[in-house]
């Protein structure tokens, strides 16, 4: 099982990804589905660990309750803090890259008490991403960067500061993408869960008849028709990749098909 999700004006906001784009995460618990216990320590857990757990203190269990998408996400608890942005939760598959191409790499986040402030890298030592302010609503990080190396480990670093924190839907994706893995949310609609695996929910407060879906080139493969409001589309039949989704209520929304 997996997740996701996003936004986006059919224009195109600076995206360089193509139909073809998709989570290089997508088969190493991305989600943290996976877990179902409790993992301290450097032991690699479902493909999540901790490193220099040894000076900051944190534990990770599953979470089935406060969670962003899907059914799991990841609960870390940094009892102890420690200079550095330690502790960092790891994932532990070393993905290659290609020297010179840019990719984005983003997760969700929330804390209980905020105020705290968390970043990625590349194992700890390169492609340090900005300071993020973490938030007691879930809120979306994310870092483009141009390759330097042909290999990339994504590191969370939990910014040393003591607190309760939820993570969920990691994603390391090719191109400058305006991903924003959020739904595209007007005042009165939305989609979810985006990234989608199967079914994409709408929540409009409008009667939708028709949705047409299209590639980022503007090619339509799925066109949906209904006498009645359509409230969700089975995406099944389609390839991973991103997509836009317009409705015949004026609506247009972006999402990835995992």
């Amino acid at each position: 099982m997996m997740k996701k999700l996003l936004f986006l004006l059919f224009a195109v906001i600076g995206t360089t990804a193509s139909l073809t784009a998709q989570n290089l995460l997508s088969t190493y618990n991305e989600g943290f589905e996976s877990i179902n216990g409790t993992a301290t320590g450097n032991t690699p857990y479902y493909w999540w660990n901790f490193f220099n757990d040894t000076a900051a203190t944190a534990i990770l269990t599953d979470q089935t309750t406060t969670i962003h998408s899907g059914t799991h996400a990841a609960k870390v608890v940094v009892g102890t803090a420690a200079a550095g942005y330690q502790p960092q939760l790891a994932n532990g598959k070393t993905l290659a890259l290609t020297i010179g191409n840019t990719y984005t790499v983003s997760f969700w986040i929330k804390a209980v008490s905020g105020g705290g402030t968390v970043q990625s890298s590349n194992s700890g030592s390169s492609l340090y991403g900005p300071n993020f302010t973490t938030s007691t609503s879930w809120t979306q990080y994310s870092q483009t960067f141009t390759a330097n190396a042909t290999d990339y480990q994504l590191w969370i670093h939990l910014g040393g500061f003591v607190d309760t924190y939820y993570v969920d839907d990691t994603a390391l994706v090719a191109g400058s993408v305006a991903l924003g893995l959020e739904s595209y949310n007007s005042k009165n609609s939305s989609i979810y869960p985006n990234p989608v695996i199967e079914k994409l929910n709408i929540n409009s407060d409008s009667t939708i008849k028709m949705v047409t879906i299209s590639d980022l080139n503007g090619k339509t493969v799925k066109t949906i028709k209904s006498a009645e409001n359509i409230e969700s589309v089975n995406l099944s039949d389609l390839s991973k990749g991103m997509y836009l989704l317009k409705t015949d209520t004026n609506k247009l929304f972006k999402f990835l098909k995992n």
